[in-house]
C-alpha cells in the first residue's frame, strides 16, 4: 500500500485509520483548466541521471495481488467473529496521510499511494509490480504516476490545478535496500517533498487498521483506483476493495473487491484460506476461523 502499495505503492500503500477525514477526491470537482504543454525537458532522477531500466521490480516495489475466486463459506460450520470492522468510516482515508506539501501557489498537496484495481495491456505487462501508483490530492483532485515507470525509466511530470509550473515526480531506486529508495517532488528546480520508502510506507500504515490472522495485516479500503493507456488514475465511482498489507512483508498487498465478499460469508484461497470473510447488513466487515 513506498515501502507497499509506494512501496504498499510504496509500501505499499506499507498500508492504512478510521477517523481520519475522508478526502473524497472527485475528478468532477475538479475545475476544468488550460493545460499548457509539459517542458520540453527529458525527466531525470534527483541525481541528475537517467533512471536505470534493469532495476529488478521486486527488488524497488514489491508485488500487489489481486484476490479472486471467492468460495461460499460452508453452512453449519462454527466459526468465531475474530475482527470487525465498519466499513465507511475507512473510506478513502489512507489517501489522506500526514505526507504534505505546499506548491509555488500555496495549494496543499497530499502524498499517498494505491494499487491500480484494472491494468491496461497496451500501456504495460499486467502483473503485480506495474499497479503501484503515486498519488497526490489536492483540492478534490487526484494526480498518479506509476511507481514502476518511475523506479526503472522515467520522471513524471504533473501540473496541479491552478498551478503555472509543472511538478516533476521521481524515484531513485535502491536496490540493495529497497526500504530506502526515495521519493521526490521537485517544482521550478525547488526540492517540496521528499522521503524514503519506508517512511512513505509507515505513514499509509499509519492510516490503517490492524487486523490478526495467521499472520498480522494493515487494512484499508477505498474505491478502486483505475488506470487509463496513459497510466492516470480515477476513482471508481462503484466499485471499491479492501487492501491486506502483511506487516512483515510491506513489499507484497492483497486487493480483495468489495463485490466478492458476500453476506453469506466467502473464504478465498489464495489469501488465508483458513478464514472467512462477510459484509454485514448493516455496513461491517467480519473475518471469521
Amino acid at each position: 500500500m513506498i515501502a507497499a502499495v509506494v512501496l504498499a505503492a510504496m509500501s505499499a500503500m506499507s498500508a492504512y485509520a478510521a477517523g481520519s477525514a475522508d478526502l473524497n477526491l472527485r475528478l468532477s470537482d475538479a475545475q476544468q483548466i488550460e493545460v499548457p504543454a509539459p517542458p520540453a525537458v527529458a525527466p531525470v532522477s534527483p541525481e541528475g541521471k537517467t533512471v536505470r531500466a534493469d532495476v529488478p521490480a521486486k527488488a524497488v516495489f514489491g508485488n500487489a495481488v489481486l484476490v479472486t475466486g471467492g468460495t461460499p463459506a460452508r453452512s453449519g460450520e462454527k466459526a468465531a467473529v475474530v475482527a470487525r470492522f465498519e466499513i465507511e468510516p475507512l473510506r478513502n482515508a489512507y489517501l489522506n496521510t500526514d505526507m504534505t506539501f505546499v506548491t509555488a501557489k500555496k495549494t496543499k498537496v497530499v502524498v499517498s499511494g494505491a494499487s491500480s484495481a484494472n491494468c491496461v495491456s497496451s500501456a504495460h505487462d499486467c502483473d503485480g509490480k506495474n499497479r503501484y501508483y503515486l498519488v497526490l490530492g489536492a483540492a478534490g483532485k487526484i494526480y498518479g504516476a506509476n511507481v514502476y515507470k518511475l523506479a526503472t525509466s522515467e520522471s513524471k511530470y504533473i501540473l496541479i490545478a491552478g498551478e503555472s509550473e509543472y511538478c516533476l515526480v521521481s524515484v531513485s531506486p535502491n536496490i540493495f535496500s529497497p526500504e530506502n529508495s526515495i521519493v521526490e517532488v521537485s517544482q521550478g528546480g525547488r526540492t517540496l517533498f521528499r522521503a524514503t520508502a519506508k517512511q512513505a510506507g509507515d505513514a499509509l500504515a499509519a492510516k490503517s487498521v490492524k487486523v490478526a490472522m495467521s499472520k498480522n495485516y494493515f487494512m484499508a479500503f477505498g474505491n478502486d483506483m483505475l488506470e487509463d493507456a496513459g497510466l492516470d488514475i480515477s476513482q471508481s465511482k462503484d466499485k471499491s476493495s479492501f487492501l491486506f498489507v502483511p506487516s512483515d512483508d510491506a513489499m507484497t498487498n492483497y486487493m480483495i473487491p468489495l463485490d466478492s465478499v458476500t453476506e453469506a460469508g466467502v473464504t478465498f484461497p489464495g489469501f488465508e484460506k483458513d478464514y472467512t470473510f462477510r459484509k454485514t447488513a448493516d455496513g461491517f466487515l467480519e473475518i471469521l476461523h
